[in-house]
């Protein structure tokens, strides 16, 4: 019944059903009486029964047996998880769409005004249902289910949200910083400054990359260099003023002006950042050993962001410190005596009387005044006694350091073997928090349901007229649009042979081949038909319709051809009518290679059964579909090659 249901369920010729295979009169009789008497019992199911059959044990079993038959499954497999079997008939997992009614007020039909109905639709959703939604996505909506909930047209809303609470943390971790770096500094004035010139880094960190580097793409992980320079900037600053506060009591050699304290500092402190900024870079050039544009992006405008943050530290950030040492370091006229790593300071908003005039004396006349009388030692906090008195020692001891060795080994070589068993990821990305509604669906479709014919698979093209694509002079970095360019073959030729060889495999793809390989492959539409976007059927009736037109020269007829208005989609129920042109050449792919003179490519495309549009599966599953796919490229050679002039070429999309 596998091979002639799908012939005996939607009326479809007998002998198609036969090519894969004789059966003898005996079976064919059983499976024309089962399709009759499935048909019986699938047509009582209108949904207007409390208990369609005393025994739901029973029902589950003949839902498992329909799940296992070609022409059946389609029926139920969508609303059943990949678990449930004739061996096993409990579900964890079940699933039903929630469809909407149409049209609102006002328009003719669905189609009238779509984008604007959709839009309607989707702010009833967000404004009256979301917050429903999300309440019973809760563990505690139920001692008996469990509810998730998805939908495709919200998903950009629910993306926006979280770029919102993203920015706003992100906003968070600035003020954070700021207040930080103005309680540990004592000045509001070197605080602004310093997360200036900090997130300043940013932009002029990207003037580099795209001016001077010409590297035009933007990777979405760069945004993260926020949070990496607000934290290496700050600590730039507090490196800067630790040598700043330290060099008051550096003895009169130091402090006896302005000028030589300041030379001290920079070249203290300088070499200090110059080092850590200069290994931090090149950790972050390290990405260019890897062959993904995202993360060789990342990695060139992370180590320009930090370079730019200690150019700015050492040039604006102490030019800050020079109008602060000049008018600024007084006491507050309002604050608190704060802790600070730099020992006690006043934390407050305007300076003493609110003056800003220079300071006489200044700070550094203090300090050499200081240094003269014999009272500038710095005193010791608790944490820097800690490391002089505890730390270094213990570190000096040979004993100690033995130890501190055998530790590093031992937890060397466990990381070392682990690193060794890295391996591809197993499981879907995810798109999400792991605790978001939204994502919890996409967890339970992604990992308990398998392809059904109600999901959207990618599609898979078939190209005859194009060779592999010219790579050289590729660079995404220098130019994200230039990905090649095409190679025709201008052995192509769209003869009316080459037609009717390209007619026959989308007929074997759509309806002729039942056999294990193409059911797994190919998508499915609810009539138990290979999902398949074919020019050559909308083609046919456009000869039909001008028998005139030579089919050996398509220059005569294709720009007429295209113009032809067909269905939207495959579908008995659709009414919208668009061109020829607009249906083949989507924005998911072009299937014809008109540029309004000569016709360089033309393709098909098959829908994929296992990928869908909203998958991210593993590597190896991926891999293994890809091979399966290209391995139907000899098959196709075998058919159309010669009469095409031009073997076919594969890919999961194609903007010709």
């Amino acid at each position: 019944h596998k091979q002639l249901g799908p012939c005996y369920d939607f009326g479809v010729p007998e002998a198609l059903c036969l090519k894969a295979g004789p059966v003898s009169d005996a079976l064919k009789e059983k499976s024309q009486t089962l399709s009759t008497e499935m048909k019986a019992i699938s047509d009582t199911f209108d949904g207007k029964s409390a208990a369609p059959v005393a025994d739901m044990l029973v029902l589950a079993e003949y839902v498992a047996w329909m799940k296992e038959l070609p022409s059946q499954a389609m029926f139920v497999d969508f609303h059943l998880d990949n678990k449930f079997n004739t061996t096993n008939l409990q579900c964890t997992f079940t699933r039903s769409i929630l469809s909407f009614g149409g049209p609102f007020k006002g328009y003719r039909n669905t189609m009238d005004r779509e984008s604007e109905q959709d839009k309607m639709i989707k702010n009833y959703v967000l404004n009256k249902l979301e917050s429903k939604f999300n309440d019973a996505a809760k563990g505690s909506y139920s001692d008996y289910i469990s509810v998730y909930y998805f939908m495709t047209a919200l998903i950009l809303d629910i993306f926006l949200k979280i770029l919102q609470m993203d920015g706003t943390l992100a906003v968070a971790s600035i003020a954070f910083v700021f207040s930080y770096i103005w309680v540990t500094t004592g000045s509001v004035f070197l605080a602004l400054v310093g997360m200036s010139e900090i997130l300043l880094s940013i932009p002029v960190a990207w003037f580099f990359v795209r001016v001077i580097l010409q590297i035009k793409y933007f990777a979405g992980i760069n945004l993260m260099c926020i949070f990496i320079v607000c934290a290496i900037g700050a600590d730039d600053i507090f490196v800067f003023m630790d040598a700043y506060v330290q060099s008051q009591y550096k003895g009169v050699n130091v402090v006896r002006d302005m000028e030589t304290r300041f030379s001290w500092v920079y070249r203290k402190s300088g070499l200090a950042m110059a080092i850590t900024s200069a290994t931090t870079c090149a950790a972050f050039l390290t990405c260019f050993t890897t062959p993904l544009p995202d993360t060789q992006a990342f990695g060139v405008f992370a180590a320009a962001v930090i370079a730019a943050d200690y150019i700015f530290v050492m040039t604006m950030f102490c030019t800050a410190v020079m109008v602060y040492h000049n008018r600024f370091e007084k006491p507050p006229a309002c604050g608190f005596n704060v802790p600070t790593p730099f020992g006690p300071c006043f934390c407050g908003c305007c300076t003493e009387s609110c003056n800003c005039s220079l300071s006489d004396p200044s700070p550094t006349q203090k300090a050499l005044t200081a240094s003269s009388n014999g009272r500038s030692e710095m005193e010791s906090d608790k944490i820097e006694l800690f490391f002089r008195t505890k730390f270094a020692p213990m570190i000096l001891n040979v004993k100690a350091r033995v130890v501190i060795a055998v530790v590093a080994i031992a937890w060397l070589i466990p990381a070392i073997v682990f690193v060794f068993k890295l391996t591809p990821t197993t499981k879907p990305e995810q798109f999400l928090n792991e605790n978001h509604p939204f994502q919890k669906a996409i967890n339970v479709l992604n990992n308990n349901f398998g392809a059904n014919s109600q999901d959207a698979g990618i599609d898979i093209f078939y190209v005859w007229g194009l060779q592999d694509v010219d790579r050289s002079g590729v660079n995404v970095l220098l130019n994200a649009s230039h990905l090649g360019k095409p190679v025709y073959d201008d052995k192509f030729k769209l003869s009316a042979a080459c037609q009717d060889k390209i007619a026959l495999i989308c007929d074997d793809f759509k309806t002729e081949n039942k056999t294990e390989e193409y059911l797994n492959m190919v998508q499915r539409n609810k009539e138990g038909q290979g999902s398949v976007k074919c020019f050559t059927y909308p083609l046919k009736e456009y000869q039909a319709q001008n028998p005139g037109a030579d089919r050996d020269a398509p220059k005569t007829w294709m720009t007429e051809f295209l113009k032809e208005k067909v269905p939207e989609v495959d579908d008995e129920e659709t009414s919208k009518m668009i061109p020829v042109s607009q249906r083949f050449n989507t924005a998911g792919g072009a299937r014809i290679g008109w540029d309004g003179t000569n016709l360089k490519f033309v393709g098909i495309s098959i829908e994929a059964k296992a990928v869908t549009q909203w998958d991210r599966p593993p590597e190896d599953f991926m891999m293994e579909q890809y091979k399966m796919y290209d391995d139907l490229r000899a098959n196709l050679d075998f058919i159309a090659a010669d009469a095409c002039g031009s073997k076919v070429l594969m890919t999961d999309r194609f903007d010709g």
